[in-house]
């Protein structure tokens, strides 16, 4: 089982093939250099890691990461975090300042305390480059997860 991160421009999808019809999902952004590919590739084989603002990752990995990382409450507080579930389907979070230094604080104490956890810091890396990105280039910069 995969988990599906998308960071970006959220849009209304028709979604034909589901009962609810509609949903709300993120377009596709490539990054200029494929920098992002280099964030993950140290990472594992279960992590698709195309240079796009979609990452995929085993669920366990994600767990992991996140775990590991120490950002439960932002990624999987049921009231809050990013990969809280509604009956109808994931919720998309609008994106804040406040998310992107989060992860930027994290990466930081990361590199200065365990630099050889190279998934962990690819998994903020990729989050941190995409962030920054959707908050300067996007009418209503959001993250979709989906676990």
């Amino acid at each position: 089982m995969s988990t599906h991160i998308k960071i970006g421009q959220p849009y209304i999808k028709v979604k034909e093939y589901e009962p609810r019809g509609i949903g709300i999902d993120i377009e596709v952004a490539v990054s200029p250099k494929g920098a992002t590919s280099a964030f993950i590739s140290s990472w594992n084989e279960n992590v698709v890691a195309e240079p796009t603002n979609h990452l995929a990752i085993a669920t366990l990995g994600y767990i992991d990461a996140v775990r590991g990382i120490g950002l439960e409450e932002m990624f999987d507080d049921q009231e809050s975090g990013f990969s809280r579930f509604h009956p109808c389907g994931p919720i998309t979070t609008l994106l804040t300042n406040q998310h992107l230094s989060q992860i930027q604080d994290a990466l930081k104490r990361l590199k200065a305390t365990m630099p050889d956890k190279l998934g962990y810091i690819g998994f903020l890396e990729w989050h941190a480059y995409w962030m920054r990105w959707a908050l300067d280039n996007c009418k209503t910069p959001a993250i979709w997860v989906f676990a």
